[in-house]
């Protein structure tokens, strides 16, 4: 994470990944998907075993949720992050699923794991 209005998300590359926020449903109850990785791309960076991530940077003043996907031991991998209040969140897809078809806000999400 960083102190400058940013927090950093490391995606494994290669394997096509990619990061898109999540806006909703669509017309076909599917979510939502604006593909915005390359606005918020900062870097790749190569590790010392030689494999390589793609660094993005995701403002701390968006509430917002992001699909992240990448390719681990060579299967697809989907994760779902949120940011809200500046702070970053780890969701599941039934959560993700829940606030994009507005049962319930990111905010009232995010409190419920405050609070226990």
């Amino acid at each position: 994470m960083t102190s400058d209005g940013y927090i950093e998300i490391r995606v494994r590359y290669p394997g096509h990944p990619y990061l898109a926020m999540i806006d909703g449903l669509d017309k076909s109850c599917n979510l939502n998907r604006r593909w915005i990785g390359m606005r918020l791309y900062d870097r790749r960076e190569r590790l010392a075993n030689g494999s390589q991530e793609q660094i993005y940077r995701l403002p701390k003043s968006w509430d917002a949720i992001y699909e992240i996907r990448e390719t681990i031991d060579g299967r697809r991998v989907y994760r779902y992050v949120a940011v809200c209040d500046g702070v970053l969140y780890r969701l599941s897809r039934d959560g993700v699923e829940l606030i994009a078809e507005k049962s319930m806000t990111l905010q009232q999400w995010c409190s419920s794991r405050t609070l226990g």
